[in-house]
């Protein structure tokens, strides 16, 4: 059962993440190769730099590396914090029952953000207690 848990977080996870990056690239962001390539031109803004760290997070989370993407997420939150950044975080610190640092991320994300559906359905799908599985993460998906 846990590891059904597991696999069914980390399936989230990916997917999100992948139609984060979609979406980003689907609406007219620029890509990380346009913006390093305006680095040569001009100074790129402090927006331009916490992108391109996002969306280095969601390419180590596709590949499945949740220790990069933590790290880039939190320096994309440094440089210019972003709601979609918190959320990230918030859903990987989920995945490893950290439940205590997963509510601090979407609260943020909600803080910044307070239309951030997404994120306020996730904190209220967390345990109260940091021991016990969400119930909605909990169930067993094997027939």
């Amino acid at each position: 059962m846990r590891k059904n848990i597991k696999s069914t977080l980390s399936l989230r996870i990916i997917l999100v993440g992948f139609l984060s990056l979609l979406i980003l690239v689907m609406s007219g962001c620029k890509t990380p190769s346009w913006l390093e390539q305006k680095r040569w031109k001009e100074k790129p803004t402090p927006v331009d730099l916490a992108l391109i760290k996002y969306e280095e997070g969601v390419k180590f989370e596709i590949q499945g590396d949740w220790d990069k993407a933590v790290i880039a997420y939190e320096e994309a939150n440094k440089i210019s914090p972003r709601p979609a950044a918190y959320y990230r975080l918030g859903m990987i610190n989920a995945a490893n029952r950290q439940y205590d640092k997963s509510r601090e991320c979407f609260e943020k994300a909600l803080e910044l953000n307070p239309e951030y559906n997404e994120a306020a359905k996730e904190l209220k799908s967390l345990p109260k207690n940091g021991d016990s599985p969400a119930p909605e993460l909990s169930r067993d998906t094997s027939e």
